[in-house]
């Protein structure tokens, strides 16, 4: 969008604005989108009893982004009729092969403010897409994996960059005569350019569709509740209280938990003492020699045999 945003009309009142600036549009659509996303659109579907799921959710920023691409191939077929109508060509020709395009002489007579609108949507998408696939991650895998879920997303991003680097050698290479994304914005085919990467992203979104459709996503409920995410946590909270132990190998914290253990059992009400050597396991707990243990022995230990359980 850039490169015909050069010749068009760039005012701004008595000032010429970059062709790049309007990429301010991509932010603000983003920013537009998280608030009604958050404030509006999720209120109203969870009302009317249909809630967005997160399959939806990323299938419709696969749909707003190939909008934002027919938008903008309509924009470029608009121009290029425009270029036509107005005689632009005929009069860069004969303007001789010194000629600059981006002479205010060749400026087109369209705003370059409707190139707004393909920005717009495309942060439009951004949102849909890139935070429901964060969300996807976060929620419908084990804690364990949510960093390498996120790592293979943004590995996908930089496949993505260089696959459309490569579009672009391969189109270079089909039309070396009439260059689809040609250096001079009056010439070329940018629109036919827009068409195919809509094309290629509705392929995506059909096959994203098929896929998507035989998934079924876990019920996200609260985290402390969360059967799915059993396993995941029980490794945390087991990580973490090793950290606390003054342990340096995986066996002596099993060896320290399972004589923890032992003193829960034994600490509380009714359980048999014989065969424990009270005064060493009074010591391991932090109890004076005296063989006083500290009271909050039964609560500290009860937890440990739950975590030998879940070990």
């Amino acid at each position: 969008l850039p490169y015909p945003g050069d010749v068009m009309d760039r005012s701004m009142g008595h000032t010429q604005i970059p062709a790049s600036s309007i990429s301010f549009a991509n932010t603000f659509g983003v920013l537009f989108t998280v608030v009604f996303y958050d404030l509006v659109l999720v209120p109203f579907t969870n009302r009317i009893g249909r809630p967005i799921t997160m399959t939806f959710r990323i299938g419709l920023g696969f749909f707003v982004q190939i909008l934002a691409l027919i938008s903008a191939a309509l924009i470029e077929m608009a121009r290029y009729k425009l270029v036509r109508q107005t005689g632009l060509i005929e009069k860069f020709i004969a303007a001789g092969p010194d000629a600059d395009p981006l002479d205010p002489a060749f400026t087109q007579p369209m705003s370059i403010w409707v190139q707004f609108v393909p920005y717009f949507l495309i942060g439009v998408g951004e949102v849909f897409t890139n935070i429901g696939t964060m969300e996807l991650f976060y929620t419908q895998v084990s804690e364990g994996m949510r960093s390498l879920g996120t790592s293979f997303y943004l590995l996908t991003v930089a496949i993505g960059t260089y696959l459309a680097s490569a579009l672009n050698i391969v189109v270079a290479a089909a039309s070396p005569v009439d260059l689809w994304v040609a250096d001079n914005p009056l010439f070329g085919h940018y629109d036919w350019y827009f068409w195919l990467n809509a094309g290629i992203l509705a392929v995506g979104l059909v096959i994203y569709a098929l896929v998507a459709r035989r998934y079924t996503e876990k019920p996200v409920t609260n985290v402390d509740k969360d059967p799915f995410n059993r396993e995941s946590r029980a490794h945390s909270e087991l990580a973490n209280v090793s950290r606390v132990w003054p342990s340096i190998s995986s066996n002596s914290r099993m060896s320290e938990l399972r004589h923890r253990s032992k003193v829960s059992l034994i600490s509380s009400p009714g359980s048999n003492t014989s065969g424990v050597d009270h005064k060493g396991l009074v010591q391991l707990h932090g109890g004076d020699e005296l063989g006083m243990i500290p009271s909050t022995i039964p609560e500290q230990f009860n937890k440990d045999v739950s975590d030998l359980d879940q070990v």
